[in-house]
């Protein structure tokens, strides 16, 4: 008894000029080169925001000192930023709740891309 598969196909039109570069990454890469622009496509397509990213958020907050200390206007959020920059979190926002002249607080935000998994 004979089993058959059947395989898409899909013919791609590739310059004179760009077929040494076809043929070194299959050589190197050890790929086929279907698998290689499978690949491609998956990262450029993720790179442009298309498919399902799901993201989650930081809040924190980040009590305005007493003007009369005399560096008042040091938050310390710098170093937050790095910190969190560190560990996959970007900055979104830098909010004040309350009237923008007078804030009590100051709320950093922040989002980072959940894995697959989660």
């Amino acid at each position: 008894m004979y089993k058959y598969m059947y395989m898409a196909t899909k013919t791609l039109y590739v310059k004179d000029s760009d077929l040494p570069l076809f043929e070194r990454a299959q050589q190197e890469l050890g790929e086929s080169i279907s698998s290689l622009m499978a690949d491609c496509l998956r990262r450029q397509l993720k790179a442009h925001g298309s498919g399902s990213a799901k993201y989650e958020y930081k809040f924190l907050q980040i009590p305005r000192p007493p003007k009369i200390l005399k560096n008042a206007g040091d938050l310390g959020h710098h170093s937050i930023i790095v910190k969190h920059a560190q560990e996959g979190w970007r900055l979104v926002q830098i909010h004040a709740p309350e009237h923008p002249a007078v804030p009590h607080y100051f709320e950093l935000i922040f989002e980072r891309e959940l894995n697959g998994d989660n």
